[in-house]
């Protein structure tokens, strides 16, 4: 029942489940079983997606404990505990801990799984993220380098291609734009391979990446990675429009865009990533069915739960967002104020406030509607006032005259 009310997005009510389940495994079957570690270690990921990272690390730490009792160090149970607690540790900032921890899941999961395995490579790539982020770069570019081997001539599937996004993005951070570009060219043969049912886990890898490499200033690559990823897709959804990432890349695409100074094709990205999560909002709402872009993009119309019509929003706001800040660079003010209001409606709208009040997702998801509610409606007033300000002055030179 937890898992099932977890995968809807009601998070809080299953956490009432997994409490339950904890507490009948301690019950049923001794305080040191493997039957609590599985236990804690689901509450625990409830735990870790409302973000009570302190009450997650206990939990993990039980299931750890338990599980090198039960197997030992070297097994491939002990290892995803292992690599549980060290996500927990890195999203703490606590890097030193997730280090080592990553390293224990690393030489576990090559003893029992091999050095080609993807939940091995997943250990290694992660540990290569710590030592970036300890200044320990040749270290970190040893341990991509290693993944980029295995990856390079097997046939690869969509969590290969999550792990050459992350490798890619270490070596960027230890080597510079040189040596990255083989883990990223591995990384678009990748893309060409994938399958349908990846559509929008490729496309939030790539998102993460292009941001990347862009704020990296290693444009070539993020083009690259753009095209690649669009011509995926684009064969994917099998349409004639050209390129038709979903919205995640297009917004991925316009700050590209932006830092290479081409505000124009910028808008145009804008302008789809609003056209599809328009559609997806569309139809979402209850009563409609697919719509736009969201029929061409797969969505089914039926039964969107309350935390997906929240999501949609957030996601049709942002991409308004976007588009008013492009508008506002080119100088069309007006139109600017126009889709950041728009923004602040979806926001406010009944729809979007009876999700908030029915949702069961993690509480940021409410704190960042709020956030961006409030931001937007800022944005859009300040804008206006300007604009009046303007036309009050030509009125006063009127008068003048």
């Amino acid at each position: 029942m937890g898992k099932r009310l977890a995968t809807q997005g009601r998070v809080q009510e299953s956490e009432h489940y997994f409490r339950l389940a904890v507490t009948e495994a301690h019950e049923g079957f001794g305080h040191r079983d493997p039957h609590v570690a599985a236990a804690c270690n689901n509450l625990a990921e409830v735990y870790r997606v409302q973000g009570r990272l302190d009450a997650a690390k206990i939990l993990y730490e039980q299931a750890v404990d338990i599980l090198r009792v039960a197997f030992g160090e070297v097994d491939a149970r002990t290892a995803v505990a292992l690599h549980n607690l060290a996500s927990i540790y890195e999203a703490s900032g606590n890097t030193s801990e997730a280090a080592e921890y990553y390293r224990l899941s690393l030489e576990a999961r090559s003893s029992v799984l091999g050095n080609d395995h993807m939940e091995t490579l997943q250990s290694r790539i992660s540990l290569a993220r710590m030592l970036v982020d300890q200044g320990r770069n040749v270290e970190a570019h040893e341990a991509a380098e290693q993944c980029t081997k295995v990856l390079e001539d097997r046939d690869r599937g969509m969590g290969d291609i999550n792990v050459l996004m992350d490798t890619t993005a270490v070596l960027l951070a230890a080597c510079g734009e040189e040596c990255t570009q083989a883990a990223a060219s591995i990384a678009l043969k990748a893309l060409q391979d994938a399958k349908a049912q990846e559509v929008h886990k490729v496309s939030r890898a790539c998102n993460t990446l292009i941001g990347q490499l862009t704020s990296a200033q290693a444009f070539g690559i993020a083009e690259d990675i753009c095209t690649g990823c669009g011509d995926t897709l684009s064969r994917i959804l099998e349409n004639s429009h050209g390129t038709l990432p979903t919205p995640f890349l297009w917004k991925a695409m316009v700050e590209l865009a932006k830092h290479q100074g081409s505000p124009d094709a910028a808008l145009t990205y804008t302008e789809k990533a609003v056209d599809i999560c328009e559609g997806i909002w569309q139809q979402r709402l209850p009563g409609n069915g697919p719509w736009g872009w969201a029929a061409l993009l797969g969505f089914s119309g039926a039964g969107a739960t309350s935390a997906q019509i929240l999501a949609a929003g957030i996601e049709l706001s942002h991409s308004l967002n976007l588009h008013g800040s492009v508008l506002e660079a080119l100088g069309r003010k007006h139109e600017a104020a126009n889709a950041w209001m728009r923004a602040a409606e979806i926001l406010n709208s009944d729809h979007v406030l009876k999700a908030l009040e029915g949702s069961q997702r993690n509480k940021q998801l409410e704190t960042l509607a709020k956030l961006r509610l409030s931001t937007l409606e800022a944005s859009a007033q300040l804008l206006k006032n300007a604009e009046r300000g303007i036309e009050h002055s030509h009125d006063a030179q009127n008068v003048t005259a």
